[in-house]
């Protein structure tokens, strides 16, 4: 799903050096669809050169010798990897995988002041989450589907914490 993101990013944004796009992702709130570290994300996108994808544009050393500012652009292959991922990803089904629910099938064998707090901390968190998400909403100059996106999340986060909710408070029995 990063090499997606990464052509979708250049695609979208012409010439852009690995960082900007890091930035992107979390200006546009991306990261919460899904996870991408420094270390995944830069993996990718020598993946992406070493493919034929990318291309350097622009090379400009900086005052430290281990940073580098290299900036890229799609190329035409880039752009029909794009479209095969974007199909590839669509077409795929929404799995739904939780940790966290995972746990909760053993919620029996739990200590049961273990699994409040536990639950009292996923509700706490999906809430500071729809918070973020709701300012996103509001500020950030997402257009489009990717808002539609934004405010999709938004509700399935509010969903889940009206879910965490009732679990907590049957599991209190």
């Amino acid at each position: 799903m990063i090499k997606l993101l990464i052509l979708g990013l250049l695609a979208q944004n012409g010439i852009s050096y690995p960082y900007e796009l890091l930035q992107l992702v979390k200006k546009r709130h991306y990261d919460a669809f899904i996870t991408v570290t420094k270390g995944s994300f830069y993996y990718n996108v020598d993946a992406l050169e070493a493919a034929g994808d990318i291309e350097v544009v622009a090379y400009s050393p900086t005052k430290n010798a281990f940073v580098s500012k290299t900036s890229y652009q799609i190329t035409a292959q880039g752009k029909q990897t794009f479209a095969a991922l974007s199909v590839q990803y669509l077409k795929q089904p929404d799995k739904g995988q939780s940790p966290s629910k995972v746990g909760l099938l053993f919620a029996d064998q739990i200590e049961p002041t273990v699994l409040q707090a536990a639950l009292t901390q996923h509700i706490s968190q999906l809430k500071a989450d729809c918070l973020v998400l709701a300012v996103a909403i509001k500020e950030a100059p997402t257009a489009g589907l990717a808002a539609e996106l934004l405010t999709h999340k938004l509700q399935v986060q509010q969903a889940e914490i009206n879910w965490y909710q009732n679990v907590k408070e049957k599991s209190n029995r």
